[in-house]
């Protein structure tokens, strides 16, 4: 069996906000995996190969940098975007310096985000 080629991982630890996110991407296309940790969302990754990895930066167990630096430490290489209510230059920095490949804050506008995704699901793809 292969894995879809739009499956997302949603790595948020509030269940309301996963479940709207899950639901509006299930709409857009999207299949969705979910992870309610960092730990978790790490594990799902290395063990499902998503096409792209949605990552919530406050996260129980490990925070979303430490986990896109031990995605990328293993090897991952599917493109995440760093989700968070943080919009400092030098928050998305370190998100850039831990191995995310985009940044959007919360509250999520979603048809921007859905451009982001698009975006590296292409350069991805190419």
């Amino acid at each position: 069996m292969t894995k879809p080629l739009n499956q997302i991982l949603i790595a948020e630890d509030v269940a309301e906000n996963r479940e709207a996110l899950k639901l509006l991407l299930k709409f857009a296309g999207f299949a969705c995996l979910e992870a309610a940790d960092g730990r978790a969302a790490v594990e799902t990754a290395l063990r499902e190969q998503p096409a792209l990895v949605l990552m919530d930066l406050s996260l129980p167990e490990i925070d979303g940098l430490q986990a896109v630096r031990e995605l990328r430490a293993a090897g991952a290489s599917m493109p995440v975007i760093m989700v968070s209510a943080y919009d400092a230059p030098e928050t998305q920095a370190q998100a850039r310096a831990a191995g995310a490949n985009d940044y959007v804050t919360k509250p999520l506008d979603f048809d921007h985000l859905k451009i982001r995704i698009a975006a590296l699901l292409a350069a991805q793809a190419n």
